[in-house]
């Protein structure tokens, strides 16, 4: 049985239509920047925020155990849209302790000093500043369903501390809090 559909444009929806086309060209210029400015310059090889199918991604668990969906924030590739590697991580981390070897110096140089104070925590462009055992470091971390990442990094101690985990369970920042710990004196 054939139903004719009848569709009224209407000036609202050909502006529904072009903001989805300009969502879709932000999405495209977001990575074409993370792919320029970070990831080919730092060698990032499994460093993205298209999810594709030929990315080779784990699978998530929420806390009760069950398979969770990946989630796709593209308009907001800074917070939790950026797929990435433990190995391409600690790459990110060498860069911002060796600041002179890369042209990203200004940014990360930038990123360490204190911009501001909220609630009693000193925050950088994109970094907590906190002290381990005495040792200034930076702290980011931070979750999407069934995933949860932590990254500090110790400049004057030359070290970083990755953790990646495909559990939504709240011990694994606990669990990379002890290990920081334990590797920053």
């Amino acid at each position: 049985m054939f139903i004719p559909i009848t569709y009224k444009i209407s000036a609202k929806s050909i502006r529904r239509s072009w903001k989805k086309s300009l969502y879709r060209v932000r999405i495209r210029v977001n990575e074409d920047n993370l792919q320029q400015v970070i990831a080919q310059p730092l060698n990032h090889k499994s460093t993205t925020s298209i999810l594709t199918a030929s990315i080779n991604l784990a699978t998530g668990y929420n806390e009760t155990g069950n398979p969770t969906p990946y989630w796709t924030l593209d308009g907001f590739i800074g917070a939790g849209a950026i797929y990435s590697s433990v190995h391409d991580l600690l790459l990110y981390s060498q860069a911002q302790i060796h600041t002179s070897n890369t042209n990203l110096r200004s940014i990360f140089t930038t990123q360490h000093q204190k911009t501001f104070q909220a609630g009693g925590l000193d925050v950088g462009l994109g970094w907590l500043l906190v002290t381990i055992n005495g040792v200034e470091c930076l702290f980011h971390d931070g979750g999407t369903g069934g995933f949860r990442s932590f990254i500090l990094i110790s400049v004057s101690k030359k070290t970083a501390v990755v953790v990646l985990a495909n559990n939504a369970d709240e011990d694994v920042a606990e669990l990379a809090q002890r290990i920081s710990a334990d590797v920053i004196k």
